[in-house]
């Protein structure tokens, strides 16, 4: 079997720039992220808070479009890939020179809390983008939208009385090229760790193991 080269997820480089608390070590979220990895079996993320984000993604773009004054935007279809991580934005502006991702909020108190603190894992996903396709600034958008009744239960959920400007708050981020550094840096001991990991795993496989 042709050895797979371990590339992360932008939208799971949060999980891999977690501290540890041991300082030189990766974290446990990484480690269980690379685990997952390994054995390709990650967990199931379906829930309504996810289906509501799918199901109203394109509106979240538009609503995000309208608010921040960039027309013409439209879901991105391409997926970018380099030696370390691959992923797939919301919207690639080239005219702006912009990444925007959009996280469709599931209610008022949801987007009061993205209004509260800024989701770190949410920025290193931001920031991964903009290394994949060499972008100078990213938008990170929280928008408020119906909930679909799909999506809940059978039950509609209505937002859009709301005054526009009380349905949305967003995060600005410039490309930082010490923190790729930093990305890179720590793939790299995530490959290292994985071929350490594998090699333990194929002492102990087929074999009896005592325990004392």
């Amino acid at each position: 079997m042709e050895e797979r080269i371990f590339k992360a997820r932008a939208s799971a480089l949060g999980k891999i720039m977690s501290n540890a608390k041991v300082k030189g070590e990766l974290s446990v979220e990484c480690k269980k992220y690379l685990v997952e990895w390994i054995t390709d079996d990650f967990e199931d993320i379906d829930s309504k808070y996810f289906r509501k984000g799918n199901m109203q993604e394109d509106n979240c773009i538009q609503l995000a479009s309208q608010v921040l004054g960039i027309g013409g935007i439209s879901k991105n279809e391409v997926r970018m890939s380099n030696e370390w991580i691959e992923g797939t934005c919301d919207v690639d502006d080239d005219l702006t020179d912009t990444i925007i991702d959009t996280k469709c909020v599931w209610s008022y108190k949801t987007l009061q809390d993205a209004a509260t603190k800024l989701n770190k894992d949410y920025e290193w996903q931001l920031r991964g983008y903009m290394m994949l396709y060499g972008r100078t600034n990213a938008i990170l958008f929280h928008g408020l939208l119906d909930t679909p009744a799909e999506a809940n239960y059978g039950i509609k959920v209505v937002w859009e009385h709301l005054p526009i400007e009380e349905r949305w708050v967003a995060y600005s981020f410039t490309r930082n090229l010490a923190l790729e550094e930093a990305i890179i840096q720590r793939v790299e001991e995530c490959r290292e760790w994985i071929k350490n990991y594998n090699g333990e795993i194929k002492k102990k496989l087929g074999i009896i193991n005592q325990i004392k």
